[in-house]
């Protein structure tokens, strides 16, 4: 499983439609006429920025189609996606159902997608250790988060365990820590024993 950031949008604007429609979008302006998988590779995606936007910087064009070829080549249905939220203090998750769509007749903001199952839209970040915090707010429309172990971890959040076994766990853990950091692990697996509640019961 890989795991992977997509914005919705600078603004966070396209939001309700990602989770409404069960999609993730690249709402790239300037490529909506285009099939984008028609570029082939890494290498066809470059060429295709340097027509559609000759005047950008090669670096600039470079750091485009490193965030446009993975949306559409490498994310797989099984990997997960992390959507930091804009208008809420929370992280929303989704597994990738399929991979790249074009659909010309969509409206041209929304052409470019990825079918995904939302599993949670509501993650609070407090879940979150600051490590995974800063990952998740990479200055990136698309990117994979593999620093820090991220994709281990994340998915070991979700993974089904019984209360009783995760306070088992934590509490082995409390018994090496001081005080304020039993209260910080209390607080972190309640965190996550609520997430798993919420995205179990969809």
């Amino acid at each position: 499983m890989a795991l992977w950031m997509v914005r919705a949008g600078k603004y966070g604007e396209h939001e309700q439609r990602f989770f409404s429609d069960g999609r993730c979008y690249l709402t790239w302006g300037g490529t909506e006429e285009l099939d984008l998988s028609a570029s082939g590779d890494f290498e066809g995606v470059k060429q295709l920025l340097a027509t559609l936007y000759p005047d950008e910087k090669p670096k600039t064009r470079l750091n485009w189609a490193s965030q446009i070829y993975p949306f559409v080549f490498e994310i797989k249905p099984g990997d997960w996606i992390v959507l930091p939220r804009k208008h809420a203090s929370a992280i929303a998750f989704a597994e990738v159902q399929s991979g790249y769509a074009f659909d010309a007749k969509a409206e041209p903001v929304y052409r470019h997608s990825i079918k995904v199952r939302w599993l949670n839209t509501d993650v609070p970040r407090t879940a979150f250790a600051q490590d995974l915090l800063y990952s998740f707010g990479a200055f990136m429309t698309v990117c994979r988060i593999a620093k820090n172990d991220a994709e281990t971890r994340v998915n070991a959040m979700h993974m089904p365990m019984a209360p009783r076994g995760i306070w088992a766990a934590a509490c082995a853990c409390a018994r090496t820590t001081c005080r304020a950091t039993r209260l910080g692990i209390a607080r972190w697996w309640s965190s996550r024993v609520a997430w798993l509640s919420s995205a179990t019961s969809t």
